[in-house]
This record gives structure tokens, sequence and C-alpha cells, in this order.
């Protein structure tokens, strides 16, 4: 477990070793998700890291910032190498392109900007966006599309090639509260604060259909092949037809609840929800709505819920400040995973061997997914190595003296002196001592 003041966390997803995280101190840090220590502190941003993102070859990362700046380090030698400058303020989001040639930029100034990777070159600028401080951005899946949400509740998609606006997804009368894009980017859900449900054809840029809501939406959430939706709103799931929009399913959650946070399993044929009352998560068959089971266990409020990439698992979020780790197809708890305070997201990494969850203490947990007997060793060995650092800075305090302890001292083991040694350098430069 690790303790930072972040905003933003990503995987890299290519070769899920590393976890990357900006700060509101300005920092960007970069993570070892076997041992949970910190690698690598990237010092230049003048205020807080409000983005951040690898590269698909994962060899840089790009940090987007309140100072209205965005960078891109190089992690082989740490250090910046490319500093791109054009927003007047907060950079609230970016994303790299597939092939990670071109970068696009969302700021609070009300402007998304495309950047040449490389060299930092600005590609252009795209209009039309509301100035606020939580707009997204996002590149669709072949590359050719930046989406993102415009002014007056529009979610507007331009073209990367010409920077032409592509299209307009309504020009609602109310803000969008949330959406979510079909697995293979052709369609697009949204439920904005006029109570609308709607369906987008991305290719063609109509609106498909709007399906009937008689409640507040929290969620959405595309079947892995994309052809039904699941919806979380006040006590109720609804599953939809992408085709015809007719509604599939109603499942009824507690009495009382509302569904924060809602996913299909890989294969589509479960559904997994988090509710605000009873105290439970569910799981339902997604053909016949038939509940599976509920999972009870928490001491408050759910708030979050994500199955494993191989759909054995799933993990829960609660207000009680623990992640629980499910058996999905017999709801018997695997895992308590306890936090500082209430936790408000979870996820698996993409191998499903690490779970990062963000609470409102401002930490970010990583856990080692499986069963204490399936291999918890690199977490006892981390664990042990803290301990050891903390006692020797206590009682020595200076750098050099605890690295000099650590190598002298016979009777550690190895696997746990190099893990130590790691934690102490990597402290180094956090405090900012130098060596001489």
């Amino acid at each position: 477990m690790y303790r930072i003041v972040n905003t933003k966390l990503k995987f890299y997803t290519a070769s899920p070793k590393y976890l990357v995280s900006g700060g509101t101190d300005g920092t960007v840090r970069i993570w070892d998700i076997a041992t949970s220590e910190e690698m690598t502190i990237l010092r230049g941003h003048e205020s807080q890291v409000t983005s951040v993102a690898f590269t698909p070859d994962g060899k840089l990362v790009v940090s987007g910032s309140e100072d209205g700046t965005v960078k891109i380090w190089d992690l082989t030698v740490d250090h910046e190498v490319n500093r791109f400058l054009g927003h007047r303020n907060w950079v609230t989001s970016i994303a790299f392109s597939p092939d990670g040639k071109r970068l696009v930029s969302r700021s609070s100034d009300g402007k998304v900007k495309v950047w040449d990777a490389a060299s930092g070159i600005e590609v252009m600028t795209l209009s039309g966006v509301k100035g606020d401080y939580s707009g997204s951005v996002a590149f669709s899946p072949d590359g050719r599309r930046i989406a993102s949400p415009g002014a007056e509740g529009a979610i507007k998609i331009w073209d990367v090639e010409t920077g032409a606006e592509f299209m307009t997804f309504g020009g609602l009368e109310e803000s969008v509260h949330c959406l979510a894009l079909s697995p293979d980017g052709r369609r697009l859900v949204s439920f904005n604060k006029d109570g609308m449900i709607k369906l987008w054809d991305v290719v063609k840029g109509e609106e498909n259909m709007t399906l009937g809501s008689d409640q507040w939406v929290y969620s959405f959430a595309f079947s892995p092949n994309g052809e039904r939706i699941v919806s979380g709103g006040r006590r109720t799931n609804k599953v939809w037809d992408v085709t015809s929009g007719a509604e599939l399913l109603n499942l009824i959650g507690p009495e009382g609840s509302s569904s924060r946070s809602v996913v299909f399993s890989p294969d589509g044929k479960s559904i997994a929800a988090a509710y605000t009352g009873g105290r439970t998560a569910r799981i339902w068959d997604a053909v016949t709505g038939m509940e599976l089971m509920t999972l009870r266990g928490h001491g408050d409020v759910v708030t979050s819920v994500a199955f494993s990439p191989d759909g054995k698992r799933l993990v829960t979020g609660g207000m009680d400040g623990k992640a629980r780790v499910w058996d999905s197809s017999t709801g018997a708890e695997l895992l308590t995973l306890p936090a500082d305070s209430s936790v408000d997201c979870v996820t698996f990494s993409p191998d499903g061997k690490t779970i990062a969850s963000g609470t409102r203490g401002k930490t970010i947990m990583l856990w080692d997914s499986t069963a204490p007997a399936d291999g918890y060793e690199p977490r006892k060995i981390a664990e042990a190595a803290r301990k050891i650092v903390d006692e020797l800075y206590d009682k020595l305090s200076l750098y050099h003296d605890v690295i000099d302890k650590l190598v002298a001292d016979k009777t550690l083991d190895e696997s746990v002196r190099k893990v130590a040694l790691q934690i102490a350098n990597s402290r180094l430069w956090e405090d900012g001592e130098k060596t001489e």
C-alpha cells in the first residue's frame, strides 16, 4: 500500500508491470505494481497534474497540468523530452492515438488541441468545447476520430486528419451526465440531465433512438458484443436491445437504493451492480434476469464493481473503507482489502493479477488480487522491506547510513534487501536529499 495525493492513474496495458500517477504536488510518479514501490519521480510542472497516459510502447509518459502545459517524459532517462505550450488554463484530459503518433489534450480554456507527439508541434485546435473543469477527451478505436463533450450539452466528434467537426450529438438542453461508447466505437449512449437516454450512431452521426426512462441514470455499460446496454438507476437496472431499443429486462435492486456502478461480465452472460441501499452488490443472469446471488459483507454503501478479465472474480468497493473480492460463480468472499476511507472506485489490471482502488482519503492502493495461498510472496517481501527501511530511517536519519546498514546486514534475505534498497532510493528523491 502507498499513499500519494493523486488525481489520475493509468496502467501500462502492453506490459502491465507499471502504473503512472499524477499528483496535486505537480509530480508524475511511476510505480512498480509487483512491489508497490515508487520507481521514479518526474518533476517539472508548476501546479497540479490533472491527466497522465503512457504511449502504446510504454517508453514515454505524457502529463497535463493546471499550469497549462503538456509534457512528455522519456522513462529510459527519467526526464522531460517535450513540452507542449498553447493552452491558457488547466489541462483536464489527454489521450494518445492508438498508434502513438498524435496526442490530444483538452483544457478548461474551452479548447481541444491535437499535437504531433514526436515534435510537440500543435497540429490543430478544435473549437466548440465548453470551458469547464471536468471535460474528457478520447480517440476512437481506429484513431480516426476524437470525441469530447461540447458546449450546451452536446457531444462532439472531430475528424483527426482535417480537424473538421464530423458530427454533433444533440445540442441537448441539459448537460450530459453519463455516457458509454460501444466496444467497436460505432455507437454511443448518453444520459443528460433532462432525463433522456439517447443512443447514437457514431458512423452516421445520427440519433438512433431515445430509450424510455422514468428515473435518473447514474451509469451505463455495453455488453462485450455491443448488442445490449445496461443502465444503473434508482433501484433498478434496465437492459436494452441496441438494435430495437426494446427494454429486455428490469432488474429490481434493494428498496430505496440506487445503482451507481454496473458492468457486464467479460462473456456477457452476467451483470453485476453496486447498490447504495442494503449494503450489497448483486449478480444477475443477463439473459433471463434471474438474480444469481447477493453479495453481503460491506458495512456501508457499495460504490463500485468490476469483473476480473477472466470473469471468475468480482471486486467491490464500499463506503465502509473496504474493497472485497468475490468468487463470481459461488459468491464466496475471497479477500477483504482494508483502505483508509471510503473506496469510491475499483478496477483490475489487464492481466487480472492486481487490483487498484481509489479512496476519499486521496490514497491509491494496489493489491495482489489472488488469495493468500495462491501467492502473496511479493507483497510480503515489500511489506517486510518497508518496515525495515522505516525503522532504519527512524534510528539513522541519513540516506547514506541507511544504505550502508542495508548492505552490511548479513541477516537480511536477499529478496528483502533488494526491495529495501529500492525503497530507500525512492525516498532519497522524494525527500530531496542530495548525495555528495
